[in-house]
């Protein structure tokens, strides 16, 4: 940009005050500077994607699937601590959630579906091997519930408990800062 602003005041003061011809038609001008900022942000992008497979350096073959069962703040901030591990091979591929209002939306391109009843066919359609839950206030009843169904599907295992302590310590965390945050109305 600044090469262009250059050579636009050159031109015109070689142009105008010494009454020559000027020293490159605009048009050059123009299409240098578009191709030089159509580079450089070409080159920005293909930097950063590089950087990010560098750091992740996993294959989709590596990654362990896994649905969330919670669509509400502790399963945004589960997916998120999830997403920013790099060594974590967990790649989430939905929700489930039992307000129905929130089914059929999309979670960082992500479908949430309604309660368990689309679990299985889940557990078929992605090859789901973990279900992690993230449910802020959830009654031990309705925990066993799931893990109970999960695991008729046979799917439900949970062998990465670094992920699963670094997940519960996050949405602790959270969750207690959210609290002292918060006023009572």
């Amino acid at each position: 940009m600044i090469n262009f602003i250059l050579f636009l005041f050159l031109n015109f003061f070689h142009g105008n005050f010494l009454n020559d011809r000027f020293l490159l038609p605009t048009s050059v001008l123009i299409i240098a500077s578009l191709s030089a900022l159509f580079m450089l942000v070409f080159y920005r992008l293909l930097v950063k994607e590089l950087f990010v497979y560098i750091k992740n350096g996993v294959t989709e073959r590596e990654m362990r699937h896994a649905a969330i069962f919670g669509a509400g703040e502790a399963g945004i901030i589960a997916q998120e601590a999830i997403k920013r591990d790099s060594k974590s091979l967990v790649n989430v591929v939905a929700f489930l959630d039992d307000d129905s209002k929130k089914e059929g939306k999309n979670i960082d391109g992500k479908r949430i579906y309604k309660g368990l009843e689309d679990l299985e066919k889940l557990v078929k359609q992605f090859a789901i091997t973990e279900l992690i839950i993230a449910v802020r206030d959830l009654s031990v009843q309705r925990k066993n519930e799931i893990i109970r169904h999960s695991s008729m599907i046979s799917f439900f295992r949970c062998t990465d408990r670094s992920l699963t302590a670094m997940i519960s310590s996050v949405i602790a965390n959270c969750l207690t800062s959210f609290s002292r945050s918060s006023k009572p109305l």
